[in-house]
């Protein structure tokens, strides 16, 4: 086998975690990971909770720790907060897009 061109990154390490590396690209990170434990035991701690999180988000009462169940619920609140704001500041922009068309219109007129 030839030598790696492209080194493993975080942005690898991650993409592995969340099972969106190619074949190709998994066995590379997964030979980086096999020459380097301290990485090696950040990655499998990320996959632990992936898998945590997962199974407390089915719904599931079975392996997940309490705080592991905890943290999903705060996250999924955080999410959910964050759409709302998302759609309440493009009604806020919208809004602030008719006041100034409406104001336009009083001071110049009619076009």
């Amino acid at each position: 086998m030839t030598a790696t061109v492209d080194p493993v990154t975080d942005v690898d390490l991650d993409a592995y975690v969340d099972d969106q590396v190619d074949v190709t690209r998994r066995i590379e990170v997964e030979a980086f990971l096999s020459a380097r434990p301290e990485a090696a035991a950040r990655v499998m701690s990320d996959l632990r909770t992936r898998d945590e999180l997962r199974v407390a988000l089915a719904g599931s009462k079975g392996m997940a720790r309490p705080a592991t169940a905890d943290a999903a619920r705060r996250l999924e609140r955080g999410l959910a907060r964050g759409r709302l704001f998302g759609v309440l500041q493009r009604a806020a922009a919208v809004a602030g897009f008719v006041a100034a068309g409406w104001l336009a219109n009083g001071i110049i007129g009619p076009m």
